[in-house]
């Protein structure tokens, strides 16, 4: 296709665009592409959520520099895409049913599914189309138990024609799935409703594509609790295609189910690989893919200090948040600013109960916010919603301490109680979300241990 013809298609494209989403400022529309046009590009119709980074950062990460992530509503970026003068282009889910007719060539993936992830500019000037994300499915199915062959997914969506959802139905269907159904929902699903389900019954993998369950909204997922988990008996994985939080609750609660359970973001940083390689034509380690996406989930997750009263949780984090400059809070201390008065003279004057009931709203608060460091109070766990909300972005780092080290001055619980009795009461609570247990050391020392650093001396 000449590029005149791509520039007659995406005008096309772009007025029927207008027409839908309101009339546009032909002032913001790109004019004829200029010699500042970015080579590399990854464009967005909306802002990447703060879980994920944006495409050109992840291309950096690949070795592709000077990539540009550009933010365009839908009509200025086929404007772009036809008058630009790119080689490569990576493209989020909105645009990709709509960049089809760019393309003079579509690869396998890219016909059977009827989308495109990815356009490369070929010698002659013609685009060619690709879908790469079955990949990153070919790879992940697999090391969650589910090799393609066996797979039999349901994947749930907002309506019967949502583009994304049934593009993944045919994608599974490409790969070599043996079933993949599409269920449109819009209210909480019953137990009777699901057993009537003529998937549920044998379906493996249970795939999100629909709004429930995106940030900030946590409350929304109608198949989220463990227990409609437990209506699909065959259940093997959990795929919930929300970027943001960086743990759903659906995922939350699969993983209390002992399932495995993944969002997408593996997906996208797979996505950035693939578009690496096409665009400079090498062949990158897929184990280079593993670390990036490790790297990404730790700067996007919160440190979770989980413990016992008095075991240094306020200290430690302290110091963990100034070394890698990220943001502390410590949960008691916001409760104190918002009752006005200390911990002490809260559980004292008002009552343990009146305590919980701050400490759960603080909690709430923080749960859309990444990169923090918390110190949580001993007790804030207690309560499975606020353990709920912590997961969402966070790592629960259990950092025990010799119970005859425990200091228990100016905290009351311990005192009337007892931490032998306190300790039997939350163990149980810490050890279950505990991702990574740290014995508590030094002040260095056990910084160290959190964030991943050796000490002289140590393997």
């Amino acid at each position: 296709m000449t590029r005149e013809a791509l520039q007659s298609v995406a005008a096309d494209a772009a007025a029927e665009a207008a027409a839908e989403d309101g009339a546009l400022d032909d002032a913001v529309l790109f004019g004829p592409a200029g010699s500042d046009d970015p080579r590399w590009c990854w464009i967005a119709t909306r802002r990447t959520s703060l879980a994920t980074p944006d495409g050109d950062v992840l291309l950096a990460k690949f070795g592709i520099t000077g990539a540009e992530n550009l933010r365009l509503p839908r009509p200025q970026a086929l404007d772009f895409l036809a008058r630009g003068r790119w080689d490569g282009a990576c493209l989020d889910a909105e645009l990709q049913s709509a960049a089809i007719p760019l393309c003079g060539h579509l690869t396998p993936a890219a016909r059977a599914v009827g989308r495109v992830n990815l356009l490369l500019r070929e010698g002659d000037g013609t685009v060619t189309g690709d879908y790469t994300i079955g990949t990153g499915l070919s790879r992940m199915l697999p090391a969650i138990g589910i090799p393609l062959s066996e797979c039999r997914a349901l994947i749930l969506a907002d309506r019967d024609d949502d583009p994304a959802a049934t593009g993944l139905v045919r994608l599974l269907k490409h790969l070599g799935a043996p079933e993949a159904a599409l269920l449109a929902i819009t209210a909480p699903l019953t137990k009777a409703e699901i057993a009537a389900m003529p998937a549920a019954e044998h379906a493996n993998l249970l795939i999100n594509a629909s709004r429930f369950g995106r940030a900030p909204d946590f409350e929304a997922m109608p198949v989220e609790s463990p227990d409609a988990l437990g209506y699909f008996h065959a259940l093997k994985g959990v795929l919930d295609l929300i970027d943001d939080p960086v743990r759903t609750r659906l995922i939350w609660n699969a993983q209390r189910r002992g399932l495995h359970a993944r969002s997408t973001l593996g997906l996208r940083v797979v996505e950035a690989r693939e578009a690496a390689e096409l665009f400079t034509g090498r062949t990158l380690p897929f184990c280079a893919t593993r670390s990036i996406l490790s790297d990404i989930r730790r700067e996007a997750s919160n440190i979770v200090l989980i413990g016992m009263p008095g075991c240094g949780k306020t200290t430690i984090g302290k110091a963990v948040a100034a070394r890698l400059m990220r943001e502390f809070v410590d949960i008691d201390a916001k409760v104190e600013q918002r009752v006005g008065k200390s911990s002490a003279r809260i559980y004292r004057e008002d009552g343990e109960a009146f305590f919980r009931l701050h400490e759960s709203a603080v909690i709430e608060s923080l749960a859309d916010r990444h990169g923090l460091v918390i110190s949580t109070g001993g007790g804030a766990c207690l309560r499975p919603r606020n353990r709920m909300l912590l997961a969402l972005n966070g790592t629960f780092y259990w950092l025990q301490r010799p119970l005859s080290k425990l200091s228990t001055y100016n905290r009351p619980i311990p005192q009337r109680r007892g931490v032998e009795v306190l300790y039997e009461e939350r163990a149980p609570i810490y050890r279950d979300l505990a991702e990574r247990i740290i014995t508590v050391k030094s002040v260095e020392e056990t910084v160290a241990a959190i964030i991943g650093e050796s000490r002289p001396g140590e393997d």
